[in-house]
């Protein structure tokens, strides 16, 4: 019956070393990945305000351009139907209205 006594404060001393270094290690592995998980978001979250910006700038530029095309087109519809009077019908109303 002495030998269980022994038995049983070997396996403490054994097991507990081994405890404390696998509880190191997982709070470690812990750790890191929450570490890892945060800049993956972070760099998510820049790419994505990137995206946004140059996407509005895009849109800004495209905008300004279909202005400007429309406006120019208009102008030569203007110029066109305004040198052509009787070659054009709008229904009554006079080319220089449009």
């Amino acid at each position: 019956m002495q030998v269980n006594p022994s038995k049983e404060q070997y396996e403490a001393n054994i097991y507990e070393g081994i405890r404390l270094q696998l509880s190191t290690f997982v709070g470690e592995c812990h750790e890191e990945m929450m570490v890892s998980t945060h800049k993956r978001n972070r760099e998510m979250g820049e790419g994505k305000l990137k995206f946004e910006v140059s996407h509005q700038a895009l849109e800004g530029r495209t905008d300004a351009v279909c202005s400007y095309r429309y406006s120019m087109v208009s102008v030569r519809v203007r110029v066109r139907v305004g040198n052509n009077h009787e070659q054009y019908s709008f229904g009554g109303i006079s080319p220089s209205l449009l």
